[in-house]
This record gives structure tokens, C-alpha cells and sequence, in this order.
């Protein structure tokens, strides 16, 4: 790990190297190199507390976390692991803290919670885990830039939401589906904007939806490839999980479950490619702070609606762009859809197609699904609608 500037650990290292003899065993160097590392966290801490950055927790997880692996030290040399990469490794946040811009709560959550982990890792004797980790497919903790990155958005939501807004998602998600066809039994639940791409056009649509789905992770989640988005799951068509980290694993995470198939209704006629579930589901991840399980969706029933908006906004934006593009419609013009959610008495139905294209535009100028349902326009017209 480079020393910081100025620091105190630096002159020392360059003063007092480890003495090359034979009788400076591994463990003797290993804590060598811990106590190094431990004022080298002792001055990130001190750095924090001076500019209010950090918090206590952070400081404290610091010097716990450092303390365990002195503690440790002739295991982790026993083992071949070396104290200062894992520390590089799981400082990453704390160091991007100390920058002048850097005043991001979400990049503090990220920094507590791999501290965290680093200390239940040590702790527990978990020691395979203290350094890098590889990726894994559709599990995504702290080092995805994805994760949490829209929390503040449903927030928004969550203290904005007027009356019109909450039924609108109930009628979207859970209000089933009015079709200009028979529905069979078990899709009678169905939410309507599942039914706008043809089972015919499936594969083309798959297609399109995964650039879209590639293009998302290398802006907001880089070094993730495609086919790492998901874990293949045949239990539901998609979900997102949260793992605490007090859990089996210590090791608090989100996991995307989707099935490879995508969703399939009215016996194969209507389906929904398996890329576009992923971008629903990643959606959710945008939306859960890291650490955080109040921001987990599943645990509330009113805040799991709400958290629906804004995926399912998206979802039928970019179904009716993939329908525009199978079909060769201009992306202004306005396609019809065969299903539509429940309309309250006296109101007139929520046109699918007509939805997309007001939304696709709020969301343009105001930035997020949610803003754009709050912006006087989307209130508008949710209004007339619920």
C-alpha cells in the first residue's frame, strides 16, 4: 500500500526496514507490516474525524478491524496472505473519503459496510474472504458502483408521494390486467404492461434488451460483464434479495435471481425476454442503500410498492422502444397495447403507449422515474388517470 503523503508510517518504513535474517520469520514480518497498517488507519481516522467526513463507526471499525489482524498475523502468514493488500483492498472507500469533493453518503455506507465485513471476516476466522473477491454472478455488495446509486430518488418518493401517485404503482403492479382478450387462468393476476412484446418477436427483443443491459453496466457498474448480471434461477421469472450481514455468510449482498427463459404468458403468445427482467431487478438494486435494510424494499409492504415505480416505469419505456424498434415505429409515435391496468370508476384507462411516451420525456428532463412522476406535469397526468 503506497504511504500517504507526509505520513508518519512512511519515515519509519524508510528508517527501519525488516532486518533480512533468517530469524525474521514470516509471522514476525507479517506484524510488522500490521502495525504499519494500523497507523496507517489510525491517520485516516484522525484525517476523518478533523474534516467530519467519517463517523465514529468508520473509526472504530478502523482500528478493530486492524487490531484483529495483528491478532491474527501468524495465521494470515501461515496462510500466504499479506496484510497490506487485504487492507488496499477493503480501504479503497476510506481513502476516496479523504478527497476534498468527497462528501457522499453512499460512499460512506460502502466504506462501513467493507470494514464491516473485513472485522466479522477476521473475527470469525473467515479468512479466505479478506481479500479480493472474485465476481460472482447476480451478487452485488459494496464494490458495485450500481448498488444504492438511485436510494435517493425513492426516498424522494417515499416522503412526496401524494394519493394519486400510490394508486397509481397499486393499479400498475397489483391491479392485474383489463385485455382486449380472454386471459387463462394464472395470468389473470398478471400486471398489463407484461403483455407488449410478441412471444414471435422474443428473441429480437432479447437482443436489443441485452445491448441495453451491457450498455448499463458499463456506465454504472464497469468491470461487471453481461452475463455476470444474473443468477440463473427457475424459482421465479425474477427477485432481488437482501442478505444481511449478520446471515451464515457474513457477507451482506444483493442477489438478482432471474430466469433464463424470461417470462412467458397467454401459453407463449406475450413474454418478457429475460434482459428486460434484469434491468427491472437491477433497478431494485439502484435503489437499496449498501448495509442499509431499511432501504430493502421486502421488508414493508407500502415501501415495496413504492419501490415498483420506479423499475416499472422503466420497464415500460423500454418495452415500448423495443416494440418500436421490432415493428419499425418511430420512437415518438404511439403504439397501441392490447391490455391495461384497472381504471377507478369515473376515470378514463391508463393507455400503455401513451404512458411511455409521457414518461420517456419526463424522465428525460427531470432525470429519474420518480422525478418525473413528482414534476407538476407527471402529477398532471397521473391525476386524470387515479
Amino acid at each position: 500500500m503506497q504511504a500517504l503523503p507526509h505520513s508518519p508510517v512512511s519515515a519509519f518504513a524508510l528508517r527501519f526496514p525488516p532486518p533480512r535474517t533468517p530469524c525474521f520469520n514470516q509471522s514476525v514480518r507479517c506484524l510488522f507490516t500490521a502495525l504499519i497498517s494500523l497507523a496507517t488507519l489510525f491517520e485516516l481516522a484522525a484525517f476523518a474525524s478533523e474534516s467530519h467526513r467519517l463517523n465514529a463507526s468508520l473509526e472504530t471499525l478502523c482500528r478493530e478491524s486492524t487490531e484483529c489482524l495483528a491478532r491474527n498475523a501468524p495465521e494470515l502468514a501461515r496462510l500466504g496472505m499479506d496484510i497490506e493488500r487485504i487492507l488496499q483492498f477493503h480501504l479503497k472507500e476510506v481513502r476516496e473519503l479523504r478527497a476534498p469533493s468527497a462528501s457522499d453518503d453512499l460512499l460512506l455506507r460502502r466504506a462501513i459496510l467493507n470494514l464491516r465485513k473485513l472485522h466479522k471476516y477476521c473475527e470469525n476466522g473467515i479468512f479466505e474472504k479478506l481479500g479480493e473477491r472474485p465476481i460472482t454472478a447476480g451478487q452485488y455488495d459494496e464494490r458495485d458502483p450500481l448498488l444504492g446509486s438511485a436510494a435517493g430518488e425513492l426516498d424522494l418518493l417515499r416522503t412526496s408521494a401524494t394519493p394519486a401517485i400510490r394508486n397509481f404503482i397499486h393499479s400498475l403492479y397489483q391491479g392485474g390486467a383489463v385485455c382486449s382478450f380472454d386471459l387463462p387462468r394464472g395470468d389473470e393476476a398478471q400486471p398489463a404492461h407484461l403483455f407488449m412484446i410478441e412471444g414471435e418477436h422474443a428473441d429480437r427483443a432479447e437482443a436489443l434488451a441485452r445491448l441495453r443491459l451491457g450498455a448499463l453496466l458499463a456506465e454504472k457498474n464497469p468491470g461487471r460483464p453481461t452475463e455476470m448480471a444474473y443468477q440463473p434461477s427457475a424459482f421465479r421469472p425474477g427477485v432481488t434479495w437482501t442478505y444481511d450481514i449478520d446471515n451464515d455468510w457474513n457477507d451482506w449482498r444483493v442477489a438478482v435471481d432471474v430466469d433464463p427463459r424470461g417470462i412467458s404468458l397467454r401459453e407463449g403468445h406475450w413474454k418478457v425476454p429475460a434482459s428486460i427482467v434484469t434491468l427491472h431487478e437491477l433497478g431494485h438494486v439502484a435503489r437499496i442503500r449498501p448495509g442499509d435494510p431499511d432501504s430493502d424494499p421486502s421488508n414493508e409492504a407500502e415501501a415495496a410498492i413504492l419501490a415498483e415505480l420506479g423499475p416499472v416505469i422503466e420497464q415500460i419505456v423500454l418495452q415500448d422502444e423495443v416494440a418500436k424498434a421490432i415493428h419499425g415505429s418511430p420512437l415518438d409515435s404511439k403504439r397501441t397495447y392490447p391490455c391495461h391496468p384497472p381504471a377507478p370508476p369515473g376515470k378514463p384507462p391508463l393507455d400503455l403507449g401513451e404512458a411511455a411516451n409521457v414518461f420517456r420525456g419526463l424522465i428525460r428532463e427531470h432525470g429519474s422515474p420518480e422525478r418525473a412522476v413528482l414534476s407538476p406535469e407527471g402529477q398532471r397526468f397521473i391525476e386524470s388517470r387515479f
